[in-house]
């Protein structure tokens, strides 16, 4: 009833909508769940809304985000960024998972520059590029596949030495991309160095919304700080 009243106070235009689910939610009742499948399905919400599938504190990104920057400024992580403001964003994934990245690469396109790794090559060179984007990234996503949980803590180590590889300013916006196979392991991992991003049945680009916002923010921060400096 809340849902169906907020779409039609938004026809009068000046309201904005913000649709939140909790992630891995379960229900028994039948009628919950044909409420949550409209709210997925419903095309009001994503022509009207923003629909959030995160956990909680992604939801309050996106609130203070609403609240500081107003409605327009969360939903441009929907839309293609201004030249010159573009942040730098760091694919990291095992190679084994090389052929199955294009969705999302695709995707996170429109938002940021997109920088892959490099598998072939000369192993001295390979290093030196893979430092170079660590140093340089304003965030990094990293494909928790076809590698184990060791390859997957030793590059968010990585990512924390960045700055013994020459890296100036702040650390870059970190997020793990849970894709498939899909095991208990995997089900199961938390980190609080990263944003946990659930992507199990391929691309969702909802749920990559809040790591987009923080991308964004982070580039135009670090941007405002070059430019105090450089004043």
């Amino acid at each position: 009833m809340q849902y169906e009243l907020a779409v039609e106070r938004a026809k009068t235009g000046q309201f904005s909508q913000l649709v939140w689910i909790p992630p891995g939610i379960e229900v028994d009742d039948d009628r919950q769940h044909h409420v949550l499948q409209a709210l997925r399905m419903d095309p009001r919400v994503h022509a009207g809304a923003d629909l959030l599938e995160t956990p909680l504190e992604d939801l309050r990104t996106v609130i203070n985000t609403w609240l500081t920057d107003g409605p327009r400024a969360a939903q441009s992580a929907n839309s293609e960024p201004a030249p010159g403001k573009i942040p730098q964003l760091y694919l990291i994934y095992d190679q084994r998972d090389a052929g199955a990245i294009g969705p999302w690469a695709d995707c996170l396109f429109a938002h940021c520059e997109v920088i892959h790794p490099v598998f072939t090559g000369d192993e001295a060179e390979v290093r030196e590029y893979h430092e170079e984007n660590l140093r340089t990234c304003q965030g990094a996503l990293i494909f928790y596949g076809a590698g184990n949980e060791v390859w997957l803590r030793r590059k968010l180590r990585e990512l924390q030495k960045s700055a013994g590889y020459g890296r100036i300013g702040r650390q870059p916006v970190v997020g793990i991309c849970l894709i498939a196979p899909k095991s208990p392991d995997k089900e199961r991992f938390r980190t609080h160095e990263a944003m946990c991003i659930e992507q199990w049945d391929g691309l969702a680009p909802e749920r990559l919304q809040p790591f987009i916002i923080r991308l964004t923010q982070a580039a135009d921060t670090r941007g405002r700080d070059h430019d105090e400096a450089s004043a």
